[in-house]
């Protein structure tokens, strides 16, 4: 099922999405024509290992409404030693098609002590990031603390917080810096009280929505099949009617706020 655009006229961008994953990879042409037909315009792949970005990349090279970033995932982390800034980076380097260091960050769901492993390598993805201008995409999960004490340490790094949890902190921060909170289809289920106590916190300038495809269906999907970028319109207009604001408006805010975010050069009104 594709969403009904019939009253939308704006482009929107997909700002995370796996397009490499097993379901979703062997259907690209179908899943980006279905996201064109939904008015999908922009559709970001971050890869979370060397070869999950090798993929993105290939991706981005092949349909022109594909970028990628290319990053090592917390969870991904082997070990310290083994991990390389430059020689990771270096396949990507100097491609245009690159808009973003990630997916990256900490996660402390499964094991607390699991990101004092995670830091260095943190840092070291952070400092690459910093130094070449790029935003990075940022994972969060059960360490928005520490992760914050790393980003203080960057005075002109900028990015996006992804699949943001409602987090009162991490808010704060992206409000107070050149970071933005990206809401993705778990806004949409009636059991997310701390998303929707947030929702008119968030400055519509710091707005923008992923599917993290193919995780996090939208509520009308939920239970049938996992997400692809045409679902983002779910989202974006489940937002747009808690906020009480026209969907096409709020459309045209959070593709600026998208292209913007990862320097994507274009119009987000569909001039």
């Amino acid at each position: 099922m594709t969403p009904n655009t019939s009253e939308h006229t704006a482009p929107l961008a997909d700002t995370h999405c796996h397009l490499y994953w097993p379901g979703l990879a062997e259907q690209a042409d179908e899943v980006v024509a279905r996201a064109l037909e939904a008015e999908v315009g922009i559709i970001v792949v971050p890869g979370i290992n060397r070869e999950t970005s090798l993929a993105a990349q290939a991706l981005a090279q092949r349909f022109p409404e594909v970028y990628f970033a290319a990053g090592l995932h917390p969870t991904e982390i082997k070990s310290a030693e083994d991990f390389g800034a430059e020689e990771f980076f270096k396949p990507f380097a100097g491609d245009s098609r690159m808009v973003a260091v990630g997916e990256i960050g900490l996660d402390a769901y499964h094991d607390r002590s699991a990101v004092e492993r995670q830091l260095p390598i943190l840092r070291a993805q952070l400092e690459y990031a910093d130094d070449r201008g790029l935003p990075v995409i940022l994972h969060h999960r059960d360490a928005g603390r520490p992760l914050l004490a790393e980003l203080e340490r960057f005075s002109q790094l900028r990015g996006v917080f992804h699949c943001y949890d409602g987090s009162k902190k991490l808010l704060n921060y992206a409000r107070d810096h050149d970071f933005y909170i990206s809401l993705a289809g778990n806004v949409t289920y009636e059991t997310a009280h701390n998303l929707h106590s947030q929702l008119e916190r968030i400055p519509e300038s710091k707005l923008v929505v992923e599917t993290d495809a193919p995780w996090t269906p939208p509520a009308p999907i939920r239970g049938k099949r996992g997400s692809e970028p045409a679902d983002i319109v779910y989202t974006l207009d489940f937002i747009a009617g808690r906020l009480a604001k026209s969907a096409n408006m709020l459309r045209i805010t959070v593709t600026r706020n998208s292209r913007g975010l990862f320097q994507i050069p274009g119009e987000s009104n569909g001039a």
